[in-house]
């Protein structure tokens, strides 16, 4: 990422050419969104930003029932943009939300997943995220039914 050109580019239409990538992936899975209509304009790594949505909405297909949707949001103010992706799905367990984006942290149980998981995943949304300005969270949803995973990234 240090060494990765910095450049001016719409967020919205990464986050939204990301999405029909993934519709296209998996055409049995649902991908809701709510991205503003609107450019939203930044400055930073392009594909760095795919891969962190790619990381998110991996995981989201790794815990989210069948039949359930994935969420994608994306909103924006003057300094900040967030993107969020939620998924229905066991809760983390809170000894492991604190660590979740620490390289080779997992809260997969045994058989959950698609396999050959090594804990990067998180910790690489992570960096791209501190590269951006910003940070990654992840929360329980309130009625325990899923997991919502917040990027915060600084906007120029």
């Amino acid at each position: 990422l240090e060494s990765a050109e910095r450049e001016s580019f719409d967020l919205a239409a990464v986050v939204r050419g990301c999405v029909e990538g993934y519709r296209g992936a998996y055409p049995g899975r649902e991908f809701a969104t709510d991205i503003p209509a609107r450019p939203v304009p930044m400055a930073g790594v392009p594909d760095a930003i795919a891969q962190l949505l790619d990381k998110l909405a991996e995981n989201a297909l790794d815990f989210a029932p069948p039949g359930s949707a994935i969420r994608v949001t994306l909103s924006a103010d003057d300094r900040v943009a967030r993107l969020c992706v939620a998924n229905e799905g066991p809760p983390i367990p809170a000894e492991v939300l604190p660590r979740l984006f620490d390289a080779m942290v997992s809260a997969r149980g045994e058989g959950q997943g698609r396999g050959g998981h090594l804990g990067l995943g998180l910790a690489i949304v992570r960096l791209v995220a501190l590269h951006h300005g910003g940070g990654a969270r992840a929360v329980n949803l309130p009625d325990g039914r899923g997991v919502l995973f917040e990027v915060e990234l600084a906007r120029a």
